[in-house]
């Protein structure tokens, strides 16, 4: 599986596919897995191309042991704030998002912060340990939310929960967030989260392919809809960071 865009981002992500499933892998712990316009990149092109792979009916993204992602990097938030743009690595990897048509899979150990936490709500299962935590300070960084997640948010906490993450900026633990409806599950360990994610993917793999993706199309909300809800994001996005805060 060629894939054009990994070699600035390669020791940093890691990717396989083994029985129909493709495994992203996050792996720059010494970063907290930030990321960066190449990592996006590279994350882009490795769910574009599952998407089109009739070897893989899921893709399975995960951090290190202990940190999920601490979201985008210091020193691109800097860069995005002196353009007062997106850049457009981080625009294609949020559309690789919504426009994703295959199940989407997500272990959570340790923190998942800014996108590291709403990349979650394009996911159909995420299984947590008990040391994971999920915050997405926005607001204190003068921008807004991002990944559709003004639209999915209310959709799957409700307005009031995804008003105290998204807005107020509240650090969820793995417990409270299983009790809003961010994730799906909490486990004890990294190992005992592997066995679940590896008991999803079974059940996912004995689907037929083209059933899985109509029934999944179905059931979310429609491509459409977050594109919308994205482009009203970045714009205001873009508008919060080239204005200095009040």
């Amino acid at each position: 599986m060629e894939l054009l865009n990994f070699t600035n981002a390669k020791s940093r992500v890691l990717m396989n596919v083994e029985n129909f499933s493709m495994n992203i892998s996050l792996s720059n712990k010494t970063k907290k897995n930030a990321l960066d316009e190449d990592l996006y990149n590279a994350l882009a092109e490795m769910i574009e191309v599952a998407n089109t792979s009739p070897d893989v009916k899921c893709i399975f993204i995960q951090g290190d042991d202990g940190i999920f992602s601490i979201g985008n990097s210091l020193d691109g938030l800097t860069e995005t704030q002196e353009k007062n743009r997106l850049g457009q690595c981080t625009r294609r990897f949020l559309r690789s998002l919504v426009e994703n048509k295959k199940p989407l899979l997500a272990l959570v150990d340790g923190a998942a912060i800014g996108i590291g936490a709403t990349l979650l709500f394009h996911c159909d299962v995420v299984i947590a340990t008990k040391r994971a935590f999920f915050h997405t300070p926005f607001v204190d960084l003068n921008v807004t939310p991002e990944a559709a997640s003004s639209v999915l948010g209310p959709r799957q906490l409700g307005y009031r929960n995804a008003f105290k993450l998204l807005v107020l900026g509240d650090k969820w633990r793995a417990t409270k967030a299983l009790e809003y409806g961010l994730i799906d599950e909490v486990v004890d360990s990294y190992d005992d989260a592997i066995t679940e994610i590896n008991n999803v993917k079974t059940k996912i793999i004995r689907k037929p392919l083209n059933a899985l993706m109509a029934s999944r199309a179905l059931v979310r909300l429609p491509v459409d809809d977050m594109n919308a809800a994205m482009c009203r994001e970045i714009f205001e996005f873009e508008r919060c960071i080239s204005a200095a805060p009040a």
